[in-house]
């Protein structure tokens, strides 16, 4: 009887310890694939931040269904540096930025990537095309460019483009350009340029500051 009895605790401690054993592998895996899950969306060139940012950028502006160009916006004459953010106002309203933006901020800028559709928002719909989509987006059945041919395929003649984005350090504000491509005659296209930047309020983002820089 006895050894019957202890047979039966054996056997009862090595259920306990064969589930626990179990349970700790997969909490294990589990917390593997978060870590993956995390390493994936932290390596993406553009942060999920960023998307958030970005769209709700683009629903405070109420640019409803839009066109926006896959890689980042460089303009040289609306370029987001210090001297420019001293003349139009940047530093003096958000101070957070004056040991931000310098020379390194525009080579980051620079960064050949292509921004993918990754915003949400229930308000506006951005139909993300590379450039040559949006070139190819001009030329009409006869071989001809015009602006007639893009608004047909996309329903306006507008596209936009933003750039790269630098946060504060508490990332409670971003500042960034965002550039407007438009017709302004029959066929001749104007492009302008302003600087945003968006703060955190409470759970959301909201447009603090927006102020246009350049036309051409």
């Amino acid at each position: 009887v006895e050894s019957n009895k202890f047979l039966s605790f054996n056997y009862t401690n090595m259920k306990t310890k064969l589930t626990y054993f179990i349970v700790l592998l997969f909490s294990i895996m589990l917390f593997s694939r978060c870590s993956e899950e995390d390493i994936e969306i932290d390596d993406h060139p553009v942060s999920k931040l960023e998307y958030e940012v970005y769209s709700r950028l683009f629903e405070e502006l109420e640019l409803g269904d839009f066109v926006l160009r896959a890689e980042p916006s460089f303009q040289s004459i609306g370029e987001l540096n210090s001297r420019n953010a001293e003349s139009y106002g940047i530093f003096r309203f958000y101070p957070q930025f004056e040991d931000l933006i310098d020379e390194e901020f525009a080579e980051y800028r620079r960064d050949s990537i292509v921004m993918e559709n990754r915003f949400k928002s229930n308000k506006v719909r951005v139909n993300v095309l590379k450039k040559e989509e949006i070139s190819a987006g001009f030329v009409d059945s006869e071989g001809n460019r015009t602006w007639d041919s893009f608004e047909a395929l996309y329903g306006d003649d507008i596209y936009y483009a933003v750039s790269r984005m630098l946060f504060d350090e508490k990332k409670e504000t971003a500042v960034f350009e965002i550039v407007k491509i438009y017709r302004a005659q029959v066929n001749t296209g104007v492009a302008q340029g302003a600087f945003c930047v968006m703060e955190k309020k409470g759970d959301t983002w909201e447009l603090g500051y927006y102020v246009g820089v350049w036309i051409s």
